[in-house]
């Protein structure tokens, strides 16, 4: 069995009820999903906002790498590319159980 996967809804200033609501209803009822909600400091905000390339308006204008402050970008990228490699692994794990004429 696999762990869950957590997700975390921020809360900051200018978050709007249906920004939080919304996603927090359909994720909630997601099997093995950890849904967590947390109040993510300016810092913390950008890093998402990045991490989801969410760039309407402010609060942060760290919604694309090429306007996200250099610290935030690399954290980003530090935090990133752990999840991406495991994940990797997983993926390949599953393509070579399921080859044809191969069994796991």
């Amino acid at each position: 069995m696999t762990q869950p996967i957590s997700v975390v809804i921020p809360v900051y200033n200018g978050v709007t009820q249906l920004d939080f609501t919304g996603p927090h209803q359909f994720l909630s009822r997601t099997p093995d999903l950890n849904v967590r909600v947390a109040p993510l400091g300016p810092r913390v905000a950008e890093m998402v906002q990045l991490g989801l390339e969410y760039a309407p308006q402010p609060p942060f204008e760290s919604g694309r790498p090429d306007t996200a402050p250099a610290e935030v970008l690399e954290a980003v990228n530090a935090r990133t590319a752990a999840a991406f490699a495991e994940r990797r692994v997983r993926i390949d794990a599953w393509a070579a159980a399921h080859r044809v004429g191969q069994h796991a």
